[in-house]
């Protein structure tokens, strides 16, 4: 049974339309606002764990890994294309273990008005907020990707996840994703409870199989899996939320 405090998983939908419809809680203005609030106490070093400011800095140490050897492999210059980045949370957790770096870029792409509250409130010579992939790229070329928890919630992740791919990015490094035991994704809404903020999403759980067979064909190998911070059931399926270090062929 699913508590009034947890993250839940319903349905099966045959398309995106159909699921966004069903969703009865959007995005809002002042769901932003608690986002931006959140980033600037953890820009601050005041972490938060489900609504609660623990005053320590989490870290995410599959990230700094795969952050640490694309700067190795790059002549310690790192470039990161964060895509749905938020307002950076992963560029502060991380930040304090690249300072040995030369040169840190960090361009995060985001929704519209995400980006613009980056840009007003928190973009600096390091981090930068974009709306498209062309546009960030033409600021650097990546020499790794990130993809953290985002994946699940596109309308084609399929599609994007190829783009990003495409940009040829030495490393890849994808977290937080929603996966199913099946030759098929599935199309779900992902319930969010009001102790984070009340929100209905669609949401994707994605075949391992055809994800990991995308990564290949594009000429990646996966250099380890591992278990992501999320943990959560979809009745009648086997899932899990997982991670992946990529690593380019050529």
């Amino acid at each position: 049974m699913n508590g009034p405090d947890q993250i839940y998983f319903s349905g099966d939908y045959p398309d995106w339309a159909e699921a966004s419809a069903a969703c009865e809680v959007p995005w809002t203005e002042q769901m932003l606002e608690k986002v931006l609030a959140a980033t600037l106490k953890i820009r601050g070093n005041e972490a938060i764990e489900k609504g609660v400011f623990r005053g320590r800095v989490a870290c995410n140490f599959a990230l700094i890994t795969a952050l640490l050897s694309a700067a190795a492999k790059n002549g310690n210059y790192l470039s990161v294309l964060d895509f749905g980045g938020s307002l950076g949370v992963s560029y502060y957790y991380s930040r304090a273990f690249l300072r040995d770096v030369s040169e840190v870029k960090w361009s995060i792409v985001e929704l519209p008005d995400l980006v613009a509250a980056g840009r007003r409130h928190l973009e600096s010579e390091q981090l930068r907020f974009h709306e498209t992939i062309e546009e960030s790229i033409r600021y650097h070329t990546p020499t790794i990707a990130v993809l953290s928890g985002v994946l699940q919630y596109l309308r084609d992740p399929g599609k994007t996840l190829l783009d990003i791919l495409q940009i040829g990015a030495p490393i890849v490094f994808i977290d937080r994703t929603a996966l199913i035991d099946s030759d098929r994704d599935r199309l779900c809404i992902q319930h969010v409870p009001e102790s984070i903020y009340r929100i209905d999403l669609p949401a994707w759980f994605l075949s391992e199989t055809k994800l990991l067979s995308t990564l290949t064909d594009s000429d990646y190998a996966c250099l380890c899996d591992f278990p992501a911070i999320d943990n959560y059931a979809l009745p009648g399926a086997r899932v899990s939320f997982k991670g992946f270090i990529c690593r380019r062929n050529r």
